[in-house]
């Protein structure tokens, strides 16, 4: 574990030296939305999120940052925070390297916060002008602290991928999977979400999140879905 800990952060540590650091091209996009009812129910839904690219000649680092939030008659139902980051290293036209740490706290899925560091292998199973998909796995580390309990750790196995496609320069669709697998229980994050360019970088995003686990806390739903139309200002490209 302390092997694999450590590759994680060494591989992390090297990607993100200063020197390579100034060789990025750097673009990316911040997201807004929410929304809310008045009535007989009051409630309010609310969501931001960060993407960071870095392109390099071998190179590519990618930081995402996410906050959710919601609340019904005045009380709070929804807060969580979630950044991971990710260094991947072109090992050949289609074939990477990468290492991944990401973070999460969501106390109302029973959680202070999820922990995960790893390091893996991607490939670009299509890989054209217009799409995109890719494919990711390899071993980790995940470490969960429940909000009653005791901290579990354990060594586990992510499968991700990644799909994006262009319909035309104004529309595009992409879908995010993650799954992380431990002897205790298995999580998966899937998003999928439709983008139509409004006007120069700004544009309108309907998305779907869906996030399942299948050995929750007690008295906690295994299944968390989030629809949600959102503005999307990009930036860099």
């Amino acid at each position: 574990m302390r092997t694999l800990i450590t590759a994680t952060v060494l591989t992390l540590t090297l990607a993100a030296s200063p020197g390579h650091a100034l060789d990025l091209q750097w673009s990316g996009e911040g997201a807004l939305g929410g929304g809310f009812t008045t009535g007989n129910t009051e409630t309010s839904d609310f969501g931001a999120s960060l993407t960071l690219e870095g392109k390099g000649r071998v190179w590519t680092h990618t930081l995402d940052a996410a906050i959710d939030f919601a609340e019904s008659a005045g009380t709070t139902t929804k807060d969580r925070q979630f950044l991971a980051y990710q260094a991947d290293r072109d090992l050949s036209d289609r074939l990477f390297a990468y290492g991944r740490g990401s973070w999460e706290r969501d106390e109302f899925s029973g959680y202070n916060s999820r922990l995960f560091a790893g390091v893996g292998l991607g490939y670009h199973v299509i890989k054209s002008a217009m799409t995109d998909w890719t494919l990711e796995g390899g071993p980790g580390y995940k470490r969960d602290e429940p909000t009653t309990g005791a901290t579990e750790q354990n060594l586990s196995v992510r499968l991700g991928s990644g799909f994006a496609h262009s319909f035309n320069e104004h529309v595009t669709v992409g879908n995010d999977t993650d799954v992380l697998w431990t002897t205790d229980s298995t999580q998966v994050i899937n998003s999928a979400a439709l983008t139509s360019k409004l006007m120069g970088s700004l544009s309108a995003r309907l998305s779907f999140d869906l996030r399942y686990d299948t050995d929750p806390r007690a008295g906690r739903e295994s299944t968390d879905t989030t629809t949600r139309a959102s503005l999307v200002y990009s930036f860099g490209e």
